[in-house]
């Protein structure tokens, strides 16, 4: 018993190592940055303002986003999807082929357009439910999560619904605050190469350079595959593995246009797009889908728009709210059939 719990120990600190790295990253850029070279090295005050005010800013809104999203728990599926009593039993008794029928009577009653690659209904054998659109199950988290992206382990926590919008605020503001960092600072290298500042002074701001530079292509090349996905509507689960769905054949199904995929991360209110509060649209479990139909526009509005959550209401609030309204779930599925079927005729 001793031996599990200290490999459990080990397995927990390990995980957390590379946070550790980005927080001493952090206290280095901030130490040589702002009082090496703003404090010490730089002689207008005017030019001492701004640089750290403008660098106090962009840490600030790093750090605060990256909290929360290592922070924020990833969303689950609500309780209608779970498995209810009886279902536990036959999965136990019963064979596979008999289950899956009894999974697709249950899954009629819910939003579900995605199957498996075999054209199943998708259900996780360890959370015991049904799995619904775009959710995965994390086996680091343990738990399957809604709209999983994929499982950062420089945050040690899955990046889903519930913190997308934090995840690419974090990769927003790590390129700003790099970008600056490194612009002001090798201006002041080439004056100590020029002679003109001490050469005590060089290799520390060389350091800096160099390190924010070689993280900054880093950070930019994700902030590009994620702005590449989010303009297909696409997680990195679907982009790496494309689903299959109830009479759709189109990979991109989801996606509507960059600027309406965007407005599904970042909410409706444009005041708040730049700050890590949760304004993103919808659910998590049910999404409007454009079906292979060539006119975009046509079809936008064929299918229910997503709801946006009110921000003076938590996350978990809301997913209680959505839990209490668990049985007018039963007429989604009901209107996406009627709407594949009006299209289709």
């Amino acid at each position: 018993m001793a031996c599990v719990n200290q490999h459990s120990f080990c397995k927990t600190l390990l995980s957390y190592i590379n946070i550790l790295i980005i927080l001493i990253l952090l206290d280095f850029s901030y130490g040589m940055f702002n009082i090496l070279l703003c404090i010490f090295t730089v002689t207008s005050l005017t030019e001492k303002a701004c640089y750290l005010a403008v660098s106090h800013f962009l840490l600030v809104m790093l750090v605060w986003s990256f909290i929360r999203t290592m922070r924020t728990p990833p969303a689950t599926p609500p309780r209608c999807f779970h498995w209810s009593k009886a279902m536990k039993v036959q999965y136990k008794t019963k064979s596979e082929e008999e289950f899956q029928v009894t999974l697709c009577e249950a899954a009629m009653e819910l939003p579900i357009i995605m199957l498996s690659k075999e054209g199943n209904i998708r259900f996780c054998s360890i959370c015991q439910l049904i799995q619904p659109d775009r959710c995965h199950h994390c086996v680091k988290c343990n738990m399957c999560v809604l709209k999983k992206d994929h499982h950062c382990v420089w945050l040690h926590n899955c990046v889903g619904f519930s913190n997308y919008k934090y995840f690419l605020l974090t990769l927003l503001y790590a390129i700003l605050y790099l970008l600056f960092i490194s612009a002001a600072s090798l201006q002041y290298v080439i004056k100590i190469w020029a002679g003109k500042l001490p050469d005590a002074l060089g290799s520390p701001l060389l350091a800096l350079v160099c390190l924010s530079l070689i993280v900054l292509i880093l950070v930019l090349f994700l902030l590009l595959y994620t702005c590449f996905n989010i303009g297909r509507n696409r997680t990195t689960i679907e982009a790496n593995y494309p689903p299959s769905y109830v009479n759709c054949y189109d990979q991109n199904a989801y996606s509507f246009g960059f600027c309406q995929n965007l407005l599904q991360v970042l909410g409706e209110k444009k005041r708040y797009w730049l700050f890590p509060v949760f304004t993103s649209l919808g659910d998590g479990y049910s999404f409007p889908m454009r079906c292979a139909v060539d006119d975009v526009e046509k079809n936008a509005g064929i299918f229910q728009v997503l709801p946006a959550r009110p921000l003076w209401i938590t996350l978990d609030q809301y997913q209680e709210i959505n839990d209490s309204e668990g049985d007018t779930d039963t007429t989604v599925m009901e209107d996406k059939n009627e709407d594949v079927q009006e299209l289709e005729n």
